[in-house]
């Protein structure tokens, strides 16, 4: 049996996702094996310059390069266990194609920790980051009112603009006098457009490898123009070594400890919105975030960092740009991550091919950044607009990103705070997510999720009574837009139906929603009514429809089939009850599947 048939027939479900008609590979296809590989390699390119971070660790005192690559080493493994875990879903991750790197946002606060505590500092960072995780998992379930689309789709919008100072940093080497580097710009650019031009331009095939085509162009350049530098550090570096275990270091400053855990709370909203991205992407009935998904993405993360800090490995976090590249090339089989994680591993034992990393230039990496920064923007507005919205949900998506770019743009916010918060207000990133939670939470307090109106206003037509109600109400519950046109459409239809049947007038309309359902109820005057479609017609009444008079058809009785059956298809499900007392009064329930 061969390691893909082993892999097939133990892979758990993916769950029920129909497969978007645009995707080359979906979740459950296998590529073959060529083109595996090769997207496999594209996703490891791109997510090995993570390992940079690592260097910031070279400027403290009793670091020694040998030690950063030894975590680089420990960091891929993580690396590698993270993204297998989400492939494979089941009790393990989130069962969507999620690729880890290096978490940047954490690295700041390895490096003062690291800097008092000595190198197994970064080890007990890693586990704090992960104990964390781990506890914050079981509870997701029932925090779902916590995180729905605009709170998710806020802060994957957050992140890419996030990425967007220190993307252009990168690409145009600029300095703090702000003046661009030429030589930078020309690299960057010609990355980028590349990426740009063949994800437009490109068939099928060629979407696949848009990437990693912009990295290769970007990186002809920059030898062209003698940006390479550093080879000595790969001729120094072994062939193979393997990775050791580190004890952790337990005098980590109290505030550090605080600032790792708040921070890697905000970075699993990060994950999940990962997931949640992941999903969307490889579900064309998505309708709202997986919890179960977002719970494995967690989880797949506290176990691989937690494995990766036996080896003294950082914290990892899913990679943007990853998640970009598969947009890119609509390829998001869970057999991709499970290669790539497969290459992964094999690197952590290859200290030369690592070393490599570090010869890519900045402008390169942020080319790439951003490119990805694109993507995330673009993806977060409309995740978080999915959702019809009113002035609250207007004023939390505004003042949650108006709170990050403020942040970002003003960094001498947090210059009087303690040390052990400077860390969580100097991110932009962070500073979103914790506003949008908390008002998302504020703003639901009095929203009830039930509403009634009469339809007795003299001045308005029927029909705009029905759909001012449906949209103000759902825009205040925060349904989705396509369920909101649906329910108009057939309310009105089924309004028109009450109000054609003889003897029968709409009292009022009553709506219920919760996040997986809505309701509507019109209620009228006299008995329920008859919506029955009706049998088909035989092959005899046809004849004597085509043959018959104008005079001889029934009129009323054609178009009332003809409105019962629109409405049977607009809405999910459509029943008649009451007996048209006062204690009991007729209804229309229309219900619809949210």
């Amino acid at each position: 049996m061969s390691i893909f048939q082993w892999i097939a027939k133990h892979l758990p479900s993916a769950g029920r996702r129909r497969r978007p008609f645009d995707s080359i590979y979906a979740a459950d296809e296998r590529p073959p094996n060529g083109v595996l590989a090769m997207l496999a390699i594209q996703h490891v390119a791109i997510t090995l310059p993570s390992l940079v971070f690592l260097t910031s660790f070279a400027r403290l005192d009793g670091i020694s390069s040998s030690a950063i690559q030894a975590m680089m080493s420990a960091s891929l493994i993580g690396m590698a266990l993270c993204t297998v875990f989400q492939a494979w879903g089941g009790r393990l991750g989130s069962g969507v194609f999620l690729v880890h790197s290096i978490d940047p946002i954490i690295i700041a606060l390895a490096t003062a920790a690291v800097a008092t505590s000595g190198p197994g500092a970064l080890a007990s960072v890693t586990i704090i980051a992960s104990l964390t995780a781990l506890c914050i998992g079981p509870l997701l379930p029932k925090l779902r009112s916590l995180f729905p689309t605009t709170v998710v789709g806020t802060v994957i919008c957050m992140v890419g603009m996030s990425l967007v100072g220190p993307a252009f940093t990168d690409a145009w080497d600029l300095n703090e006098h702000m003046q661009v580097d030429w030589t930078s710009v020309i690299i960057s650019s010609t990355a980028l457009a590349t990426m740009v031009g063949l994800s437009v331009w490109g068939g099928r095939k060629i979407q696949l490898i848009a990437v990693v085509g912009g990295l290769l162009v970007g990186l002809v350049v920059a030898i062209a123009l003698g940006e390479i530098h550093g080879l000595s550090r790969v001729s120094e570096a072994s062939w193979v070594a393997l990775p050791s275990l580190v004890a952790p270091s337990f005098h980590v400053p109290i505030g550090i400890v605080v600032a790792v855990m708040l921070t890697a709370l905000m970075n699993q909203l990060e994950n999940m919105g990962g997931a949640v991205v992941m999903d969307k992407m490889t579900n064309a009935d998505w309708r709202r975030p997986d919890m179960t998904a977002m719970t494995g993405a967690v989880r797949a993360t506290a176990l691989g960092d937690l494995a990766a800090a036996l080896f003294g490995g950082a914290p990892t976090g899913y990679n943007p740009d990853n998640v970009a590249l598969a947009s890119a090339s609509r390829a998001t089989s869970r057999y991709i991550g499970l290669a790539t994680a497969a290459l992964l591993l094999l690197l952590a034992f290859l200290p030369k091919c690592t070393a490599l990393v570090t010869l890519i230039p900045s402008a390169l990496r942020g080319g790439l950044a951003i490119y990805t920064a694109l993507f995330l923007i673009v993806a977060g507005i409309e995740m978080a607009t999915s959702r019809a919205l009113d002035s609250r949900g207007t004023f939390t998506i505004g003042i949650a990103l108006c709170s990050g770019l403020a942040v970002m743009v003003l960094p001498g916010l947090s210059r009087d705070l303690p040390e052990s918060l400077k860390f969580i207000t100097e991110s932009g990133f962070v500073m979103t997510g914790i506003v949008v939670i908390l008002l998302n939470g504020i703003f639901r307090l009095g929203t009830k999720q039930t509403a009634e109106a009469r339809l007795d206003a003299p001045d308005l037509p029927l029909n705009q009574q029905i759909t001012e109600f449906i949209e103000s109400h759902g825009a205040t519950w925060g349904a989705r837009r396509e369920v909101l046109h649906r329910a108009i459409a057939a309310s009105i239809e089924a309004a028109e139906a009450v109000m054609s049947s003889g003897g029968r007038h709409l009292l009022s309309i009553r709506g219920f929603f919760d996040e997986f359902n809505l309701n509507l109820e019109l209620v009228h005057s006299g008995h329920v009514i008859s919506l029955d479609r009706g049998p088909g017609l035989s092959q005899e009444q046809a004849d004597h429809l085509l043959q018959a008079d104008i005079e001889e058809l029934d009129i009323d009785l054609a178009l009332q089939q003809i409105g019962a059956a629109m409405l049977h298809h607009l809405a999910d499900l459509v029943t008649a009850e009451g007996n048209g007392s006062r204690e009991n009064p007729a209804y229309l329930k229309l219900h619809f599947e949210h």
